[in-house]
């Protein structure tokens, strides 16, 4: 089987302590190489969110998103196979929350939470 036919969000995590994020984790192991079929799968899952920049690194990947005028952080650390969302500034923070409640209340076949 594909991975992009076969991977799912297994898990979605908010933690408002210190600096807010939401945390991701997929059903299965994940290369640097899968990051794009990756992000398509979180992105996907909220209308209005747009790419804005996409820095690639030698083991992590940081993808800029805009969403209401306010902007994400999507980091995506290939060795520690760790994926999570930030706020780019403290101002962007409020709406974090506000996109972890509509990913986990959507409901589709790429999650299987």
């Amino acid at each position: 089987m594909n991975f992009n036919q076969t991977t799912k969000i297994k898990d979605v995590n908010y933690d408002g302590t210190m600096q807010p994020i939401i945390t991701f984790v997929f059903n299965k192991s994940w290369l640097q190489e899968d990051i794009a079929t990756l992000k398509q799968l979180i992105v996907e899952k909220i209308s209005k969110l747009t790419e804005v920049e996409h820095v690639i690194g030698a083991d992590r990947e940081t993808v800029r998103l805009a969403y209401h005028q306010q902007i994400f952080i999507l980091n995506f650390e290939c060795y520690s196979e760790s994926c999570w969302l930030e706020a780019e500034s403290e101002s962007d923070e409020a709406g974090l929350y506000k996109l972890y409640q509509q990913i986990t209340a959507l409901s589709t076949n790429d999650c299987i939470f």
